[in-house]
């Protein structure tokens, strides 16, 4: 039985690295040549032909969802209507090529799972922007920005945007008066209307991203000429973001793996059975195994694909569009950066949504 469960467990995690690669040197090619502004430069109006724009900006933006909340809290900023931000967050984690890519791999080359992961991630995608534009309206659902104080002695405007508190977003509107005494007195009066990203030291590095909570430095160069012509340091930083992602979507993946080969081996199938007879229960266990497992959208469909053999094609393709639009690592990531009545209603409409569309996929696939 442990040899099942070894063959099961390595199998899963090595049929799964190569997309979960190929994913996040995507992302981090992204995140360094793709700048926010020309986004937010398309999407500033409601119409709904930007909401379905929106839910298809991840076929050329394959970036992964770790990444994706701070990525829509600042196109909000930049005046991005809300539902057209959630759609593009939602969306993209679920309509990229490299995720439709390593569902077909682990389908086995079968079409009809990848088709219905795209359109009703999609569907599901505008669907639930639409439904939160509403609820929002001109509601303010960023958290408002608090004063603190660091090892500088400025006070600043903190709007945090990291769920584990390693790099935050600062945004500063201040002035303040310096006295320097070099053998004379200088009184300078500096005003300052900058956005950086700090590693908590005050040590006013100036960046445009903050940690999106996997612990990866989000380091923005599209105002920098210097740096942007220095091909050798952009290179080595897309490096280092996919070395980062790359290892903090590994942690997920092999515990997802060993959940998935755990309940392979381990579970008695009649156990299994009870659940996966009853379509709407069998739906919402694997949406719940999503929300848990945290897995990176690049490598769920292979955990996903474990279950063939137990759970209905609906109910994992409930776990195949939920997961990436919502677990426990991105709760944590929309709860640090915007309002709790916000993320709750997210989360409920996110999981409505989802359910419903998993159910009418049941007639479909």
């Amino acid at each position: 039985m442990l040899e099942s469960f070894s063959i099961a467990l390595i199998s899963i995690v090595f049929e799964a690295v190569p997309f979960v690669l190929l994913g996040t040197l995507v992302s981090s090619l992204i995140e360094e040549f793709v700048s926010q502004e020309w986004i937010s430069s398309r999407f500033h109006h409601k119409g709904l032909r930007f909401y379905l724009l929106a839910g298809t900006v991840g076929l050329i933006m394959p970036v992964c969802e770790c990444a994706i909340v701070p990525i829509m809290r600042r196109l909000i900023k930049k005046g991005v209507p809300s539902g057209i931000a959630i759609t593009f967050m939602l969306a993209t984690p679920i309509v990229n090529p490299v995720v439709l890519l390593s569902t077909y791999y682990a389908y086995s080359g079968g079409i009809s799972m990848v088709l219905a992961r795209m359109i009703f991630g999609f569907i599901g995608a505008v669907t639930i922007g639409l439904i939160m534009e509403y609820l929002v309206g001109k509601e303010t659902i960023i958290k408002d920005k608090q004063v603190t104080s660091c090892s500088c002695g400025i006070d600043h405007d903190h709007g945090h945007e990291s769920a584990c508190g390693c790099e935050h977003d600062h945004e500063h509107n201040h002035e303040h008066n310096h006295e320097h005494n070099h053998n004379h007195e200088h009184n300078h009066n500096h005003e300052h209307d900058h956005e950086h990203e700090e590693s908590c030291g005050c040590d006013h590095t100036h960046h445009d991203e903050a940690s999106c909570g996997c612990g990866h430095d989000h380091d923005s160069h599209y105002d920098n000429p210097s740096k942007k012509n220095n091909w050798g340091r952009r290179a080595l930083h897309v490096l280092a973001h996919t070395a980062n992602e790359f290892i903090d979507v590994g942690k997920f993946l092999i515990i997802g793996g060993f959940i998935a080969a755990s309940m392979q081996t381990f579970v008695p199938r009649d156990a299994i059975t009870i659940v996966s007879d009853n379509m709407g229960l069998s739906i919402a266990v694997m949406m719940l195994m999503a929300f848990v497992l945290s897995l990176c959208s690049e490598a769920d469909a292979f955990i996903a694909a474990t279950f063939r053999s137990t759970f209905p094609n609906a109910a994992m393709l409930g776990f195949l569009i939920y997961g990436p639009m919502i677990d426990i690592k991105n709760t944590i990531m929309l709860s640090a950066s915007f309002k709790p009545g916000f993320v709750i209603r997210l989360v409920g409409v996110i999981t409505g949504v989802c359910f419903i569309l998993s159910l009418i996929s049941a007639w479909i696939i």
